[in-house]
């Protein structure tokens, strides 16, 4: 979980530095004289409806694979309430912020995304406090299919020792990591 916890931390200050490192946003000739920004703001309220919706049909997804039992239904409650709530919290978070951040000094804009990293660290502490009671409950086909259901599943180690499973579905027959395909 500390991995996790550390890869989650790492991907959303780089995302966020990313994000916030943008030059300010031209009116574009294609489109009538509009500024960039309206047309980017739409953009992305599209692009986080299609996430909020994806999420949505993860979470859901998620719980029908899981077949839970009906002693397993209520642990299942604060799992799925803190998923929401996290992605509440980031989509509220993208909004309004990306104008303030666009103006912002570097020193500001490190502050907002420390600030961003600890609320995120903090949600996925709660996230684990919510897990645990259900985790305890699953049997192991059910733990394997949460498992599967993570994101990057499919290459992070899967037994209890963490050593196995580690690279499949990373290249094979392209000339990844999987080593086959190379000349």
């Amino acid at each position: 979980m500390k991995r996790l916890s550390l890869i989650a931390a790492a991907s959303v200050l780089l995302i966020g530095a990313a994000a916030y490192a943008q030059p300010a946003p031209q009116s574009s000739p294609q489109s009538g004289g509009a500024p960039r920004a309206e047309q980017s703001t739409s953009r992305m309220e599209r692009r986080a409806a299609r996430m909020e919706e994806r999420m949505n049909r993860r979470i859901e997804r998620l719980k029908t694979d899981l077949k839970l039992t009906p002693a397993q239904e209520p642990l299942w409650s604060p799992v799925q309430a803190q998923l929401r709530k996290m992605q509440d919290e980031r989509r509220a978070s993208r909004q309004g912020n990306m104008e303030r951040m666009r103006n912002a000094e570097l020193p500001d804009r490190l502050d907002f995304m420390s600030q961003r990293a600890a609320a995120g660290a903090t949600n996925l502490r709660e996230l684990s406090t919510a897990v645990k009671p259900l985790w305890a409950t699953l049997d192991a086909s059910q733990k394997e299919t949460v498992r599967k259901n993570l994101p990057g599943g499919r290459w992070q180690g899967r037994g209890e020792g963490g050593g196995e499973g580690r690279g499949e579905g990373r290249g094979e027959g392209r000339g990844g990591r999987g080593g086959e395909g190379r000349n």
